[in-house]
C-alpha cells in the first residue's frame, strides 16, 4: 500500500499557515524540552499545556495521544529508563514530530492507492493504429499454438486463453455498430482439434448475428488447424511468403517403456476392460488399439474436409481429398489450388476491405489489454513457436500421463 499526499484545490494559503504556525509551535516546544533535560531531576517534568494546541480544531485529541506514548512505551516497572532524563526527551522529540507528521498528512489530505503485487487481468480496450473516421475494421490476431488452455506469463499470472480471448472480441465487436469488417491475422501452424473447431464456429456465429464482413489474413504460416479456421472467413489473402495446407489430423505418443526399463522401473496397471489405457506410454500400442484410434482420425480428418467444403464453394470434395494428404503450400501453390482466393500483404487487404465495404474512410482499431504495445497494424505479432512439446518426460508426467492431444497441427 502507498500513501500519497495531495493537497486539494479547496485548501488554499490559509493550511499552508496553520502548518508553519504548528511547526513553529512544535520547534518551541523542542526547545523547551531541551531546557528541560540540563535541569531534569529524579521526577519526570510536567507535559505543558501547549501540545494539544499545536494541532488546531478536531486533531488536537489525535496528536496528544501520539505525545504521550513515550510514556506508555516506558513500563511503570522499570524506574531506570523513567529516572533517565535523556531517554525520556529522546523518546518525547519522536513522538512530537511524529504527531507533526501526521498533522500535514491531516490537513493537507491524503489518497490511498493500493498497488497490487501480480498484474490484474483487466477488459479488453479498443485502440486505433491507423486511419480516421467513425468506421471501424477490427484487427484480430491468431498467433502460436491454437489452444483452449490458459496461458502463463513468467510463471507468475494466468492469462485468459486464445478462445476466451477471441470470444471476448467478438463479443466487443458485435456490440459496436460502428465495426464494420474484421480482419483476422493469422500466424499459427495450427493446434488442437476442439479449439480450432470452436474459434470456427464462434466465427461463422458471429458472422450471422451481425453481418460484419470477415477476411483471413495468413501471414507467416497458416496451417492446418489455422487454416481451418480461416474457412470461417468470407475472404482468405495469404501473404507471398506463407506457407499454408498440411489438412489432417495427427495424434502422437512417446513410447517410454525403454527408458522405464533402463533405470529399473517398472509399471503396472489395474484396468476394466482391455482398452481402458489405451495408448499408454508405457508400452508399444496393439495394431487393435492403433485401428481404433485411426478410426477417431479418419472420422476427424472427414470433418476438416467437410469444413473445406462448406467454406471453399468452388472446390469439389474430390479435389479437397487429393489436397488434404497433409503436405504444405505456398502461397502460389494455394491460389492455384483455390485454397486462397488471392495473395497480397496485410495494408493491401485493409485497403481492400474498404473498398468492398464501400468506405471512404475507416479508422483499424485492435482490442489490446493496458500492458500490451498496440501501435502499428503489425504489432504483437508473434511467431509460431520453432518447436512443440506435445509431452514433458518429467517424473510428475511419468506417474500420471496426459492422455491423447488429437491436433490439427503442422508438425515438422
Amino acid at each position: 500500500m502507498v500513501i500519497v499526499s495531495a493537497r486539494g484545490r479547496h485548501e488554499g494559503e490559509d493550511s499552508a499557515h496553520v502548518r508553519r504556525e504548528s511547526i513553529q509551535k512544535a520547534e518551541g516546544h523542542l526547545e523547551a524540552l531541551a531546557g528541560e533535560e540540563e535541569t531534569a531531576g529524579s521526577a519526570p517534568p510536567e507535559e505543558p499545556e501547549e501540545e494539544s494546541s499545536l494541532i488546531p480544531g478536531e486533531r488536537r485529541g489525535a496528536v496528544s495521544i501520539l505525545l504521550r506514548e513515550g510514556d506508555a512505551a516506558n513500563p511503570a516497572g522499570d524506574p531506570g529508563k523513567q529516572n533517565n532524563p535523556r531517554a525520556r526527551f529522546l523518546m518525547r522529540c519522536t513522538c512530537l514530530w511524529t504527531a507533526i507528521l501526521v498533522s500535514c498528512f491531516l490537513l493537507s489530505g491524503c489518497a490511498i492507492v493500493t498497488i497490487p503485487l501480480l498484474p490484474v487481468t483487466e477488459e479488453l480496450q479498443e485502440r486505433t493504429v491507423e486511419g480516421e473516421g467513425r468506421d471501424k475494421i477490427l484487427l484480430l490476431d491468431v498467433s502460436g499454438v491454437i489452444s483452449e488452455e490458459k496461458r502463463r506469463r513468467l510463471g507468475l499470472r494466468e492469462e485468459v486463453s486464445m478462445v476466451d480471448e477471441l470470444k471476448e472480441a467478438l463479443q466487443k465487436a458485435e456490440k459496436d455498430r460502428n465495426v464494420r469488417g474484421l480482419i483476422l491475422r493469422i500466424n499459427s501452424p495450427g493446434g488442437t482439434v476442439t479449439a480450432s473447431d470452436i474459434i470456427h464456429h464462434e466465427l461463422l456465429q458471429h458472422k450471422k448475428r451481425s453481418g460484419q464482413r470477415i477476411t483471413a489474413c495468413l501471414m507467416d504460416v497458416g496451417t492446418s488447424g489455422a487454416y481451418y479456421l480461416a474457412t470461417a472467413a468470407d475472404e482468405i489473402v495469404a501473404h507471398p511468403t506463407t506457407v499454408t495446407g498440411s489438412i489432417g489430423v495427427v495424434a502422437m505418443k512417446f513410447n517410454v517403456q525403454g527408458l522405464m526399463s533402463k533405470i529399473g522401473v517398472e509399471q503396472e496397471t489395474i484396468k476394466s476392460g482391455a482398452m481402458k489405457d489405451l495408448f499408454s506410454p508405457f508400452r508399444p500400442s496393439s495394431p487393435e488399439e492403433q485401428k481404433i484410434l485411426q478410426t477417431v482420425i479418419d472420422t476427424l480428418h472427414r470433418r476438416f474436409v467437410d469444413v473445406i467444403v462448406d467454406g471453399r464453394k468452388p472446390l469439389t470434395r474430390e479435389a479437397v481429398e487429393k489436397l488434404a494428404d497433409g503436405r504444405i503450400y505456398t502461397a502460389d501453390q494455394a491460389l492455384g489450388s483455390r485454397l486462397i482466393d488471392r495473395i497480397g500483404y496485410l495494408d493491401e487487404t485493409i485497403t481492400e476491405m474498404k473498398r468492398q465495404l464501400n468506405l471512404d474512410r475507416a479508422r483499424v482499431i485492435v482490442y489490446h489489454r493496458s500492458d500490451s504495445y498496440k501501435s502499428t497494424i503489425y504489432s504483437s505479432l508473434q511467431a509460431p513457436p520453432a518447436q512443440l512439446n506435445l509431452i514433458t518426460i518429467n517424473g510428475q508426467e511419468l506417474l500420471a500421463p496426459p492422455g491423447v492431444r488429437f491436433m490439427f497441427l503442422w508438425l515438422p
